[in-house]
């Protein structure tokens, strides 16, 4: 018999199932729940054992979690696809622009837009990318503080 291991059943994050089958592997999130704050991801890390091309990333100060869909294109780069995350104030939920969110081609709402796709060449730099994003989409709802543009 197979067991459903729950949020609160982790393994060591980090590790992958292919090389230690020991792991669970989770199910999906329920749409619309954030996982809650005594789960087992770390601060400033990631889950990133979660079935392929789908992560969940935890912020550095351990408040929030963004869920990621990681899809890697013909050309070699990786976009990256935002499926859940905290909520927008309203003035910024439009504002592609400011949020570095372009739509998505993959049938989610948005994605992440860095400029240069070259820049997410790989999942490892693309997690990079998505972990930056979220630190900065927090900064942007907590405090207004804007993106850098670099």
């Amino acid at each position: 018999m197979t067991k459903i291991y729950s949020v609160f059943e982790f393994g060591t994050p980090g590790q992958n199932p292919v090389e230690d089958p020991t792991i669970p592997i989770l199910p999906p999130i329920p749409s619309g729940r954030f996982m809650p704050p005594e789960s087992k991801i770390p601060k400033g890390g990631w889950r990133s054992w979660f079935p392929p091309f789908r992560d969940v990333y935890r912020t550095l100060d351990g408040r929030h979690f963004f869920e990621f869909e990681f899809h890697a294109m013909e050309d070699g780069n990786v976009e990256i696809d935002i499926i859940r995350m905290p909520d927008y104030p309203t003035l910024l939920v439009s504002n592609l622009h400011e949020t570095h969110r372009l739509e998505s081609n993959h049938g989610n709402e948005f994605r992440v837009c860095f400029g240069d796709a070259s820049e997410s060449s790989s999942i490892d730099s693309a997690q990079e990318w998505a972990g930056a994003w979220a630190e900065h989409s927090m900064r942007l709802i907590e405090s207004g503080i804007e993106f850098p543009n670099v």
